[in-house]
């Protein structure tokens, strides 16, 4: 079994910002420890990255409008930005990392949502959102 651990992140930051509820899929979070370091090793230096959404209680999900099957409800899915490089920076560099089965760039709210559901093929999906 695989078990993660919070190397550079915090609970508070994977946690439902509604109620605290925290649910870490450790396969998730190795992906975006992943991640970080990728984008280390792009750039040069070091880039952080920080969840403005992890796991969402269900009620949570609907108060943001997310899906029906979010995968934030099982710690499968993050929105992140970084104050290090732009959320296009972070959008093309989650897409050639090939780390994530979806990608979607949030271009009204400036920030980039990644999640780990599996797809045939290990197929990426990838797509620009005006919310």
């Amino acid at each position: 079994m695989l078990e993660a651990k919070l190397q550079n992140f915090i609970e508070k930051e994977l946690s439902c910002r509604c109620c605290g509820k925290l649910i870490i899929n450790h396969e998730a979070l190795i992906y975006l420890q992943a991640f970080r370091y990728y984008l280390n090793r792009k750039y040069g230096k070091n880039i952080r990255i920080i969840p403005t959404c992890g796991t969402r209680c269900y009620q949570h999900n609907i108060d943001v409008g997310g899906e029906k099957g979010s995968y934030h409800l099982s710690g499968q899915a993050f929105d992140i930005i970084s104050p290090d490089i732009t959320y296009r920076q972070i959008y093309d560099a989650a897409i050639e990392s090939r780390l994530f089965s979806t990608v979607i760039r949030y271009d009204k709210s400036l920030f980039v949502h990644v999640d780990t559901r599996k797809r045939a093929r290990y197929k990426i999906e990838s797509w620009v959102e005006n919310k």
